[in-house]
């Protein structure tokens, strides 16, 4: 019996045990930038939703990774374009990697004295200049979104202490928009045909929900074309009036500096779908071209944490375009109503008293009252206001 047990024994370790001349780690591949997030949305007047991030930073300014791996994030992330705004007076690490680079430099211009200017933001550069080429992360990035077919978009962002961060998007010549004065940045990249935009308006909380001077200023003379309506985690709702009623372009963006699984993962006892924030773009192609004009036109929406903010036309026409009602059944008054959602947002609707939420590419049914074939329905994590939501009338026939 004893030797039974023993050569059973080493019948189970032969099954475990790998056989010789094979490896015995066993590699798994967990994910690659292979993997891709789709996020679906149905065209909107006849014209694609492109799903893009208009605020990035990368180690060529204060951010923690390279523009390639930006752009491999935007791809999982499922998106469609990707802009990469690193600062021009601020870049945290230039500083460490110009003493890495110490023995590939020339002798003459070794020295800390050359690694200058890496914080314009508070303090004034002197005579010698901004000595770093600011067209790299956008080169470098470029390269990784042609080998991905993701869109990458130049730009920068200008920084002033008190005065406000700006994006210009669709530069041409990153090296030649800084000058001592801000303005003046600032028209050195207009002079370019960018696109401004106001960033996080309520970053200084000494003028929180109020504009500064040079601010209110830029607004004055024209400089201003968009505003971001969210920013990382923040959702500016009291701007919403002042950007929609001035006709300037809504958006959200991440403003990402580390990775953007850190800032984005879902925690896993919430069920509930959330993206990282985008700015949904209205156009009928996905190039720098049709992007830009609908930038112009104002034709995109923001998404921040499962809402929606843009022009009520805008937001009307996504809605109609993704939800459909279709009625089941009736008993007296009220009708027994399917609602599907096409699209990979959640949309959270009240109607008369019952406040009903649509899960993204999912359906319900529920009880509806239909007076004269129709309800109106207020759609509540849409934003065309400060205090409104888009009211849209559902036939129900």
């Amino acid at each position: 019996m004893k030797t039974l047990a023993k050569v059973c024994i080493i019948a189970a370790a032969a099954c475990i045990l790998p056989a010789p001349g094979t490896a015995q780690t066993e590699r798994r591949n967990f994910g690659s930038e292979n993997s891709r997030r789709e996020i679906i949305f149905p065209q909107v007047n006849g014209m694609n939703v492109y799903k893009t991030d208009l605020h990035t930073h990368t180690i060529c300014s204060d951010g923690d990774i390279t523009p390639a791996l930006r752009v491999i994030e935007a791809w999982r992330d499922g998106l469609d374009a990707i802009a990469i705004t690193d600062h021009i007076e601020y870049r945290r690490i230039e500083r460490d990697m110009y003493r890495f680079m110490q023995p590939y430099i020339k002798e003459e211009y070794r020295g800390e004295k050359f690694a200058i200017n890496t914080n314009v933001m508070t303090t004034p550069p002197d005579e010698r200049g901004l000595l770093v080429d600011f067209n790299v992360s956008y080169d470098w990035a470029r390269k990784k979104g042609d080998e991905l077919g993701i869109l990458v978009i130049r730009g920068v962002e200008i920084t002033r202490k008190h005065l406000g961060d700006y994006n210009a998007l669709f530069t041409k010549d990153n090296n030649a928009i800084f000058d001592l004065d801000a303005e003046k940045t600032i028209r050195n990249a207009r002079a370019q045909g960018a696109f401004i935009i106001h960033n996080h308006p309520q970053f200084n909380a000494k003028n929180a929900n109020k504009l500064t001077d040079f601010c209110t200023s830029l607004y004055e003379k024209g400089l201003i074309d968009g505003v971001e309506v969210g920013n990382s985690n923040c959702f500016y709702r009291w701007i919403i009036d002042h950007t929609l009623d001035n006709s300037y372009t809504p958006t959200s963006n991440t403003d990402v500096h580390g990775l953007t699984d850190f800032d984005y993962r879902s925690d896993s006892r919430d069920a509930s779908i959330r993206y990282r924030n985008m700015t949904l773009i209205i156009a009928p192609s996905c190039d720098e071209e049709s992007l830009h004009e609908a930038l112009r036109a104002g034709r995109t929406i923001a998404y921040h944490d499962n809402m929606l903010i843009g022009k009520e036309d805008l937001l009307k026409a996504l809605f109609t375009a993704s939800v459909k009602f279709d009625v089941i059944g009736k008993s007296g008054k009220n009708k027994s109503v399917r609602i599907t959602n096409n699209s990979s947002m959640p949309y959270t609707i009240r109607t008369g008293n019952n406040t009903i939420r649509i899960a993204p590419l999912g359906a319900t049914v529920v009880k509806m009252a239909g007076d004269n074939g129709s309800a109106s329905v207020t759609v509540e994590n849409m934003w065309c206001g400060t205090e409104r939501h888009p009211q849209i009338t559902v036939e129900l026939d």
